[in-house]
Order: C-alpha cells, then sequence, then structure tokens
C-alpha cells in the first residue's frame, strides 16, 4: 500500500511543484502513510503506473498553472480515475523536515522508469525490425518542454531512431508563459513545429507532402489542424498522457 507523489519541473513565484508535493507527502508521513515520492521531473503516467504495480492506495501529481500565480493543480489518481482538484496551502506550515523520514519515504524512480519502458516495448512494439529500419523524420515539439526526456526514452525503448527536437521548446520554462503572452506563446510553438517539415520540403523539393504528419495532442489541436489543412499535410489528434 501506500501514496505515490510525483511532481513537474515548473515553479511559481517562491513556491516550486516541488515543494507543493512535499506537503502531501508530509501529511502522509505524519499519519504513518507509506510515501513514493519521485524526485525530479516524472512524466504523469508514471504515477498510476506506480499505483497499478505496487497496489498503492492513491497517487498524487502535482503540476502548475499557466501562468505566473501561488496556485498549483493537484491531481489525486486512484485506482479508477483522476480528478483534477485545485491546490490549497493548508499544509504549508508542516516542517519540511517531516518529509524526510528514510523509513516512511522512498524513490521508485530509477527502478520505474526503467520498469514502464520495458513493459511498453513488451506490449506494444509489435514492428521491431521495421522501427530499427525506419527511414521516417520525426520531427517532436514538446508544448511545455516537458515531454522531451519521456519522449526520448519511448522512442529508444521502441528501437526507433532519435526525433528532431525543437530547440525554442526543448528545455523547461518555469516562469512562462504569463497570460497576456499566452496567444502568442502558442502561436510561435505551432509555427515552429512547421517551420520543421517546410524544412524538410525545401531541403527535399520533390518530396510528397501526403506523406508528411501532424501528430498533435488534443489540447493544442486547433491551431495545427488549420495549418495541416491549409498546406495539404496529414493531421493527426492524439489524447495526452494524463487523459
Amino acid at each position: 500500500m501506500g501514496v505515490a507523489v510525483g511532481y513537474d519541473h515548473r515553479q511559481q513565484v517562491r513556491e516550486a511543484a516541488k515543494r507543493f508535493a512535499e506537503q502531501p507527502a508530509a501529511v502522509c508521513v505524519h499519519y504513518g502513510i507509506k510515501v513514493y515520492l519521485y524526485e525530479g521531473f516524472v512524466a504523469t503516467p508514471l504515477v498510476p503506473f506506480h499505483i497499478e504495480k505496487n497496489g498503492c492506495a492513491a497517487g498524487v501529481m502535482l503540476t502548475a498553472w499557466q501562468r505566473r500565480s501561488r496556485r498549483m493543480t493537484r491531481a489525486p489518481l486512484t485506482r479508477s480515475w483522476p480528478t483534477w482538484l485545485p491546490g490549497d496551502c493548508r499544509t504549508r506550515r508542516l516542517r519540511r523536515s517531516r518529509n524526510r523520514s528514510r523509513r516512511s519515504i522512498e524513490n521508485p524512480q530509477e527502478e520505474l522508469e526503467k520498469l514502464y519502458f520495458e513493459r511498453a516495448r513488451a506490449g506494444l512494439c509489435h514492428y521491431p525490425e521495421a522501427n530499427a529500419g525506419m527511414t521516417l523524420h520525426i520531427a517532436y515539439t514538446a508544448m511545455h518542454g516537458l515531454g522531451h526526456v519521456f519522449t526520448s526514452h519511448s522512442f529508444a525503448a521502441f528501437g526507433l531512431r532519435s526525433a528532431f527536437l525543437c530547440k525554442c521548446s526543448f528545455s523547461p520554462t518555469p516562469n512562462s508563459p504569463r497570460p497576456k503572452l499566452q496567444v502568442s506563446w502558442r502561436i510561435s510553438r505551432v509555427l515552429v513545429g512547421y517551420w520543421e517539415p517546410e524544412q524538410h520540403i525545401r531541403l527535399k523539393p520533390g518530396c510528397d507532402r501526403e506523406q508528411l504528419y501532424f501528430i498533435v495532442s488534443t489540447v493544442p489541436s486547433k491551431m495545427p489542424r488549420a495549418v495541416a489543412q491549409a498546406e495539404g499535410l496529414n493531421f493527426e489528434e492524439i489524447l495526452i498522457d494524463f487523459k
């Protein structure tokens, strides 16, 4: 049993996601509940994966609102389905030292990440030989700079060649975007993602546009869909990890 806790990179003013993750961990330790606290950035699927593997009673994934604010989002994860709740700060007065009880807190990251990708390869990689010989070029644009590490590990697990990474969204930007920059920020990400296949077309004028795909998560899909339709590219919408 126990509770799995993970957090992302984002920092809001003085309170980092790590600090907010330590608060529910401290509450659990106070009441004698075992805590599996992922250290450092962790992709959301690893929290429910830990719940399933180790039979945890629940899990909590800490992330931040996309604006400069002290508010965070806690996503309590149970065996059934995640429910998104606004975070509150009532546990701030708990001393951080309570989070570090060696007997009550364990970091499962290294073991669970390795096992996650092993199972993903065993259960989902149906054509390893074809993957190894793939000649397709894939450009990857991370919406928040969050998915690069997780995606790179996934490509390696499936035997795929590395993707071309959009450099401007390669790394997390903890305090961005501000509300007034939200629209331009999203448009810039779309245009940079569009620029990657355009460069491929420029370098290889004889390439077939019908062989180019935009594969986009549900949240930012409207603008990429419009670009794909206008340019005669293929468009596929997928669910994001926590859905």
